[in-house]
């Protein structure tokens, strides 16, 4: 379960409080505290299922909280739409969308303002890997917020759905410590964004699909049909696991109006994306492009070898090595993170500004069961699994196509167009991601010219140095990551685990005593050649 998160407190919760039994009071409930002064409506676990809609409800003189009457049993709710609301609250209900259509969000708000979705539930029906079998369910979509400002969506549990959240022209967003498992699509999309903060989420397992349906990421933003330029973003303290399930690319920040040799777009502006653990078996463990004062720092991408892609119903499962790629960032950096490959603007990487790992072989220094212990399933922490319970497993063991380590783009471009996954919704044809182009840049490195880069003291063949920081702040902000690394992964040094130690306010991980590291030095920009391809299932249009 998530960590419990905080939704505000306005003194006129206080002002009234009204019990209701079934969604008609619930909706007269609403009607009356939005202009008497705002106040606490208290919903039933015993009634219901509760049905919450509002138009133009709510406003900084009428705030109105919607909890449980009891904190142990959350009420169940089949449907919320908010339209033109403001400063409402939900928390403490469990949002199921078993009754629902396929394609339908669960909870959606337009126009909305200071609207509060805190430590809530939410399941559909999605039972495995979607490949089109007909013993496989799709979810239903959780949630769509779009042209609103003043969201907090934390401490929710997301599960079995087919998309997870997507929020469309949104600024002021806080996205933070929910848990999202067994999705089908993506977790966290967004088109348009501004002073959005996406911290210490947990997103795992996830059953996934055939890339002909979805190109499965665990965080993702684009720019098609975005009236927004994305900027002043956060993407931190995220634990992204495939944990031997469908393979997802970790965090692809595109920004497709900056493609191509006549751009027509705008550069995305101060992205900061740190002290996050992927760990996966696609290409994008973290790509952003054209986005300018960028920072990826501290950052952890790690390859699954458990799991696996495939990209449409009749190839074969593939897995490949992800890596961190920065492109066409002006007055940006990558610096202090441990992948496989780090490429800013061009240049690969050769250990000067990053740590880079060796998945391949045993004998040096940089192999990545010398540095982490337990992080592939022969070590004996990640059991061997299939993407999913669904219609179609990989091979057991390994693939059946050789693991590329990010070279062999050829066999790995994504489809040139992905068709529709859901039905459009009755009301507006929902919005949508661009495909992922193929990464850029990517020729092996004995075959690119590398320019010289700053001596930082280690060579490829030196472990980066362990320190042990001693802070109960440290511990409280990034408690998901710590807790999922140390004890699922089992960080190591020379070649031993290192531990949380007994007392609850020392951390002895390598990777979080780089989190002091200056920016490192900027390098040259270098465009992005891949043209956009649009994807038909979300054009975006305004209601």
């Amino acid at each position: 379960m998530p960590a419990h998160a905080a939704f505000t407190s306005y003194a006129q919760h206080t002002n009234a409080t009204i019990t209701v039994t079934n969604s008609s009071e619930l909706h007269n409930a609403l009607a009356s505290l939005g202009t008497s002064g705002g106040g606490t409506i208290l919903v039933d676990p015993n009634g219901g299922p509760y049905n919450i809609s509002a138009n133009g409800v709510g406003d900084a003189n009428n705030p109105i909280l919607i909890k449980s009457l009891d904190p142990a049993h959350q009420p169940l709710v089949q449907n919320i739409t908010l339209i033109n609301a403001s400063y409402i609250t939900m928390t403490d209900m469990h949002v199921d969308s078993s009754a629902q259509p396929v394609g339908v969000q669960d909870l959606r708000i337009t126009n909305g303002d200071h609207i509060e979705f805190v430590n809530n539930t939410m399941t559909s029906t999605a039972n495995g890997y979607l490949d089109g079998s007909a013993n496989i369910n799709q979810g239903a979509n959780a949630a769509l917020i779009r042209n609103s400002h003043d969201i907090n969506f934390s401490g929710n549990t997301v599960a079995n759905y087919a998309h997870g959240v997507q929020f469309l022209e949104v600024s002021n967003l806080n996205f933070g410590n929910n848990e999202l498992s067994g999705l089908q699509m993506d977790g966290f999309r967004a088109g348009g964004l501004q002073n959005a903060n996406i911290s210490n989420n947990y997103m795992h397992d996830f059953n996934g699909s055939i890339q002909t349906i979805n190109h499965p990421d665990f965080i993702q933003i684009w720019s098609t049909n975005a009236q927004m330029v994305t900027s002043n973003v956060q993407i931190n303290g995220n634990v992204l696991d495939t944990n031997g399930h469908a393979a997802y690319q970790g965090i692809f920040i595109g920004n497709e109006g900056m493609r191509g040799p006549n751009p027509t777009g705008h550069y995305y502006d101060n992205i900061r994306i740190f002290d996050n653990v992927v760990h996966t078996a696609t290409y994008h463990g973290i790509s952003v492009e054209s986005a300018q004062n960028t920072q990826i720092y501290n950052n952890k991408v790690l390859f699954d070898d458990q799991s696996h892609y495939r990209l449409s119903p009749s190839s074969s499962w593939d897995q490949v090595k992800p890596f961190i790629l920065l492109s066409n960032a002006p007055n940006s950096s990558a610096h202090g993170n441990e992948a496989g490959k780090v490429i800013v603007n061009g240049v690969q990487d050769q250990g000067g500004q990053n740590h880079i790992l060796n998945f391949n072989d045993p004998a040096t220094t940089q192999y990545i069961n010398g540095v982490m212990a337990n992080l592939s399933a022969s070590a004996g922490t990640i059991a061997p699994s299939t993407p999913a319970s669904g219609g179609s497993t990989p091979p057991s063991g390994t693939p059946q196509h050789p693991v590329s380590d990010g070279t062999d783009t050829a066999a790995n471009q994504h489809p040139a167009q992905e068709p529709p996954a859901t039905q459009p919704d009755q009301t507006e044809t929902q919005d949508s991601e661009p495909a992922h182009p193929a990464p850029a840049n990517d020729a092996p490195a004995a075959e690119q010219e590398q320019p010289d880069l700053p001596d930082s003291g280690n060579t490829d063949d030196e472990p980066v140095e362990i320190e042990q920081i001693d802070s109960p702040t440290l511990l409280k902000v990034y408690h998901k990551t710590v807790d999922t690394v140390v004890s699922k992964f089992g960080f190591a040094g020379n070649g031993s685990d290192a531990e949380a130690n007994g007392a609850a306010d020392q951390i002895s991980m390598k990777d979080i005593a780089a989190l002091m590291l200056p920016p490192a030095d900027d390098l040259p920009p270098q465009d992005m050649a891949d043209d956009p391809m649009d994807d038909p299932e979300l054009a975006l249009h305004t209601l």
